[in-house]
């Protein structure tokens, strides 16, 4: 999205699923990653899907989230989990909150099933300098209050989503993970946001 604000992302790698089947997640987080989805999205699918937003957090912006464990073995050299293995960080899926998915609608050339996260700044163990991160997808990085965030030049969901955030924050129950969430996609040409 040339010229626009978005938040670091991507899809699932082979070596985020190699991964995902040594982490877990609780089952209620399990349970709310796969609602509404195929029977073949399970546990390893969901830890994949949440591991992924970790590594293009790391790819497109240096952040790594996660904790120290020096030594720990993330699987082949040569993939952003290897940075992650030599930085000794182990990345932390259970410190990721589930806030939002959405489906883009039909009729754009790509299409995406989006699960949102969110974290605390206290996740970020380790950081790389912007101009030495993997991937040159962002233009630039920046850190914004939510205020400022929702007058940048954004895409419609990313602004929805940033909204369903400041609601999350403003009642102080942001790290909830009983609480219902938003899920975007098109019904007969319009958006619906329902809750799951």
């Amino acid at each position: 999205m040339p010229g626009k604000f978005v938040f670091p992302g991507g899809r699932v790698d082979p070596a985020d699923l190699t991964l995902a089947r040594r982490m877990a997640l609780d089952a209620p987080i399990i349970d709310r990653l796969a609602e509404l989805t195929p029977q073949r999205f399970g546990r390893d699918r969901a830890a994949a899907v949440a591991l992924a937003g970790l590594r293009e957090t790391f790819e497109e912006a240096g952040l790594m989230l996660g904790a120290p464990s020096p030594g720990a073995d993330l699987g082949a050299g040569g993939d952003a989990w290897s940075f992650f293995a030599a930085a000794g960080i182990v990345p932390d899926i259970s410190a990721l909150v589930f806030v939002a998915r959405a489906i883009t609608p039909p009729g754009h050339i790509r299409r995406y099933d989006t699960r949102f996260f969110c974290a605390g700044i206290e996740t970020v163990a380790h950081r790389i300098p912007f101009e030495d991160r993997l991937d040159r997808e962002l233009d630039s990085l920046g850190w914004f209050t939510l205020d400022e965030a929702l007058s940048l030049d954004l895409p419609d969901i990313t602004r929805q989503v940033l909204g369903d955030v400041g609601d999350r924050l403003r009642d102080g129950r942001w790290r909830d993970p009983s609480r219902p969430i938003p899920f975007y996609r098109s019904r007969n040409q319009r958006l619906v946001r329902d809750m799951i």
